[in-house]
């Protein structure tokens, strides 16, 4: 009844009521993994396939994690299908009833304080799973989402690990040039790289010249498996943040996968290091 009587006001006294994307202060915390309901470790990626008490703890998740100064983030995916709240009938052809049960849970979130960073591709697309390096196939569809969607994203990301499949730099910078004429006036555009991963076909991110210049923000994923997070420690942190800061200069970057033990005491230890750091984002 509140809620009702608070919108009725703003709509009287021709107060904004739709809720817009979240600008992002000078820091920003994006967890990737966070502790479950259960105790173990939980991802961002599925987010529209989480039940509505388990999106309510991930929210309360990323938001504990976030510091005075940083704004809470959350990066989840837009395909395949069965993560991605089942928005696509068959992609790319869109589920509007579904879409529109996807942006309440988009609302929720930024009302929550959270702001949202769609990624539009996996890494391991199988059968009729989209590609990214399709993503001209596909413009119709991702401005149809755009149409419906953009104005709640603070960002849109092209990938997960995208180098897994770039056979150059110059491949991804043409699909993100899609993408960004897909979902034009965002504050970011980024993709999810993983420091020194190789490609398929022989493209390696090393920095410099290897990063696409079109993206104003890079979602880090750091050398080793997640899993080795803790074996890494704070040394393997610290000498993976200056070789990666040396080869990437001004470049905004949030540390996004680096350890999956994420309630662990090296994690935290990590995470604090970033900070120390004043780096752009940390997860």
């Amino acid at each position: 009844m509140w809620k009702w009587i608070v919108s009725f006001i703003k709509a009287l006294f021709g107060i904004e009521t739709e809720p817009k994307a979240i600008q992002c202060k000078e820091h920003v915390c994006m967890p990737l993994f966070y502790v479950g309901e259960n105790g173990k470790p939980e991802g961002t990626w599925n987010y529209f396939s989480k039940t509505a008490a388990e999106r309510a703890h991930c929210r309360a998740q990323i938001k504990a994690t976030a510091v005075d100064g940083e704004t809470p983030a959350i990066c989840f995916c837009l395909t395949p299908s069965d993560i991605s709240g089942n928005i696509w009938s068959a992609f790319p052809v869109i589920n509007q009833p579904n879409l529109d049960t996807v942006k309440e849970i988009i609302v929720e979130t930024i009302e929550d304080g959270i702001a949202c960073f769609p990624c539009l591709y996996v890494d391991d697309p199988f059968g009729a799973m989209p590609r990214w390096w399709e993503i001209s196939l596909h413009t119709a569809a991702w401005r149809a989402v755009n149409d419906n969607l953009g104005d709640l994203f603070s960002g849109v990301v092209l990938s997960i690990e995208t180098n897994e499949r770039a056979s150059s730099v110059g491949h991804m910078s043409g699909c993100i040039k899609v993408m960004i004429s897909c979902f034009p006036d965002l504050q970011f555009y980024a993709t999810h790289l993983q420091w020194m991963g190789r490609g398929k076909s022989g493209y390696v991110w090393k920095g410099g010249a290897s990063t696409p210049k079109e993206i104003n923000l890079l979602l880090v994923e750091n050398s080793w498996d997640p899993h080795r997070g803790d074996a890494a420690g704070i040394g393997g942190m610290s000498r993976e943040y200056a070789a990666i800061k040396n080869a990437t200069g001004d470049i905004k970057k949030i540390w996004h996968e680096y350890n999956l033990n994420p309630g662990g005491a090296i994690c935290q230890e990590q995470r604090e290091y970033l900070r120390s750091e004043d780096e752009f984002g940390v997860g």
